[in-house]
C-alpha cells in the first residue's frame, strides 16, 4: 500500500491545481471599483445638491464632493473592492497552491490594488458628481472642473496618500491575520458570506481609522 504525499505547488487526490487568474482579477477589481464609484458618486452628489439647495449653496457642491471623495470615500471604496478580490483568489487556491508563495502574492496584489483603485475610485466618484451637478445644478462641466481644482490643496492630496496607506495597511493586516480561515475550500453560498462579511469588515474598520486620522491631523 502506497500513501500519497503531496508535495508544494500540487494539489491533493481529487483537487485541480487551479492557476490564480491574475490578470482577470485585475480587470475585474479595476471595473467593481469604477462601477461602485460611479455610483457612489452619484448618490453623495444628489444627496448632497438637496441639502444645499435649501440653503441656496449649490455652488459649493464642486466642494464637498471632491474633499469628501479625495479624502475618505475614494480609499475606502478602493480597499473594500480589493478585499473582496482577494477573498476569492484565497477561495482559489483552496490552500494547495504554492503554499506560502500564494498568500504572499495576494497580498502584494492587495496592496498594489489598492493604490491603483483609489484614484481610479475618486475620478470616478467626480466624474458622477459632475454629471449630477449638470442635470441638476445646472453647473457646467468647466465650472465644476474650475471648482474642484480650486477646493483641493495639497493637504488633501496628503490626506488621500495617507487614507489609502492606512486602507493598505489594514487589508494587508487583515488578509495576513486570517488567510488560514479564508483559504480553506468552502461551498458557494459560505464564499459569498465570506467575501460580504470580509469586506463588510474592511470597509467598517478602513472608514472609522481614516475618519479619526482625518479628525486628529487634518485641519
Amino acid at each position: 500500500m502506497s500513501v500519497h504525499i503531496p508535495t508544494e505547488g500540487t494539489a491533493q487526490p481529487g483537487r485541480k491545481l487551479v492557476h490564480i487568474p491574475w490578470f482577470k482579477a485585475t480587470l475585474i477589481t479595476g471595473a467593481v471599483a469604477m462601477a461602485l464609484s460611479l455610483a457612489v458618486g452619484a448618490l453623495m452628489a444628489f444627496q448632497a445638491a438637496h441639502s444645499l439647495r435649501q440653503f441656496g449653496a449649490l455652488l459649493h457642491l464642486p466642494n464637498l464632493v471632491a474633499i469628501a471623495a479625495i479624502r475618505e470615500v475614494g480609499p475606502g471604496i478602493a480597499a473594500t473592492v480589493v478585499s473582496g478580490v482577494a477573498v476569492v483568489l484565497f477561495h482559489l487556491s483552496n490552500g494547495e497552491h504554492e503554499g506560502n508563495a500564494t498568500v504572499v502574492s495576494v497580498l502584494v496584489f492587495s496592496g498594489i490594488g489598492t493604490w491603483l483603485c483609489a484614484p481610479i475610485g475618486i475620478m470616478c466618484i467626480l466624474v458622477a458628481a459632475m454629471g449630477i451637478g449638470s442635470a441638476y445644478c445646472g453647473l457646467a462641466s468647466a465650472q465644476f472642473i474650475e471648482k474642484v481644482l480650486l477646493a483641493v490643496t495639497g493637504a488633501d492630496l496628503v490626506s488621500a496618500a495617507a487614507s489609502t496607506v492606512v486602507c493598505t495597511a489594514i487589508i494587508v493586516t487583515l488578509l495576513g491575520v486570517s488567510n488560514s480561515v479564508l483559504r480553506r475550500p468552502a461551498r458557494r453560498r459560505w464564499l459569498v458570506a465570506k467575501i460580504i462579511g470580509f469586506q463588510m469588515a474592511t470597509g467598517i474598520i478602513a472608514r472609522v481609522a481614516v475618519g479619526l486620522g482625518d479628525f486628529l491631523f487634518v485641519k
